[in-house]
């Protein structure tokens, strides 16, 4: 009997425990469903912004349910009288007249997405070619056989088509060219783009894109020498402005070349200008008449050198000819002979008068210097005087 007693005590207290639990299980599940619309976050304020917890003019506030608002500020929540606490009422101004409700907004502006510079347009370069018959005003023969090479050779006179081009290529906007001429040429034409200013020297050309190009035609000027260099701007639309250059060289005029000062002539040169004409040609100072800058020289005379007479012989010296003789003497056989007996040696005739040769003129003599025996006497004694001093000292 006792352990039945203890049996049924025990199951008893195991259903009690479990009653329990399943009332706090059905308590937990209703509280959740009640709560399943407020968004809360453990210990911190609900998470729905204050403006929406707070009741406007003629919105229900107060009251015992779940999310119950209160009014806002400078509104009263006013419920029936003689109603409990836990009854919904509607929030008024105090003095029942009309409130406004202001929110500060702030409007966000969203970063743009970054895009690309527009393409700057440059001076891609500048070319010069060779003026050929068929060219006309703004028509021009491009071809690569008429290209110049950067300081190629040209002549005074002679006529050049200049090209400037932009880029880089497919790009759309206004473009400016402006190119100041060199006073050692002249503009002669261009295509329609280009227009030209002679009081400034300086053509303007005016492009819609960067495929296409400006181009015109000039003449070198007579005189002209040395290197020619040509610069050409290129701006486009909101760009920095490129300058881009070529350059040609005209030889230094050598002879019978075109001038117009003998400063533009080879050293050695003058420009040999006719009266009346503006240009001339480098010629040869000694004579400009040449054109090859070579005068014509005279042939010199030739003096024959004279032939050197010796000192004629006297009597019976050797000759040749009477010519070798002296004055009153002859040549006979080979030997100067008086002509009276050109037998005699001596030249003197017997019988007639003597015959004096002229004396053969020598050469006056030097006084001759050195040393002579008094000169050798007074030295040897000298030393012999000296030799005695001494042994007597002694």
């Amino acid at each position: 009997m006792k352990n039945l007693l203890k049996g049924k005590v025990g199951t008893t207290i195991i259903l009690l425990f479990t009653v329990v639990l399943a009332g706090v299980a059905i308590f937990t599940a209703i509280r959740l469903y009640q709560l399943r619309s407020q968004p809360v976050a453990p210990n911190v304020p609900s998470s729905i912004p204050h403006a929406d917890t707070l009741a406007q003019q003629g919105e229900a506030c107060g009251g015992s349910l779940a999310g119950a608002k209160t009014c806002a500020a400078g509104l009263t929540c006013v419920k029936p009288q003689g109603a409990p606490s836990d009854v919904e009422g509607t929030c008024q101004t105090s003095s029942g007249g009309s409130c406004s409700l202001s929110f500060a907004l702030t409007t966000v502006t969203p970063t743009p997405t970054p895009t690309a510079p527009p393409t700057a347009v440059v001076c891609t370069n500048k070319t010069a070619y060779k003026d050929v018959t068929t060219n006309t005003a703004g028509n021009y023969n491009l071809s690569a056989t008429n290209l110049l090479a950067a300081n190629a050779i040209i002549s005074v006179d002679q006529q050049i088509v200049y090209v400037i081009n932009p880029g880089p290529n497919n790009v759309t906007k206004s473009i400016t060219i402006t190119d100041t001429l060199p006073t050692n040429v002249t503009f002669v034409d261009s295509v329609s783009t280009c227009t030209y200013v002679a009081t400034t020297r300086k053509v303007t050309c005016t492009l819609a894109n960067t495929d296409t190009q400006a181009a015109f035609r000039v003449s070198v000027n007579a005189g002209a020498t040395g290197t020619i260099t040509n610069t050409a701007s290129v701006q486009g639309q909101g760009d920095t402005a490129s300058t881009c250059s070529v350059s040609l060289t005209v030889p230094v005029p050598q002879c019978n070349d075109t001038c117009t000062s003998t400063a533009q002539c080879s050293s050695g040169l003058v420009c040999n200008i006719p009266d009346g004409a503006t240009v001339g040609n480098c010629r040869n100072s000694s004579c400009t008449s040449s054109s090859s800058c070579v005068c014509a020289t005279a042939t010199p005379t030739v003096t024959p050198t004279p032939t050197p007479t010796s000192t004629p012989n006297s009597c019976n010296g050797t000759c040749g000819s009477n010519a070798n003789c002296q004055d009153g003497m002859i040549c006979s056989q080979g030997f100067c002979r008086n002509p009276s007996c050109t037998s005699s040696t001596s030249c003197n005739c017997p019988g007639g008068p003597t015959h004096t040769p002229t004396p053969t003129p020598t050469a006056p003599a030097l006084p001759q210097s050195g040393t002579d025996w008094p000169t050798v006497a007074g030295f040897g004694m000298g030393i012999l005087v000296i030799f005695g001093s001494l042994l007597l000292a002694l």
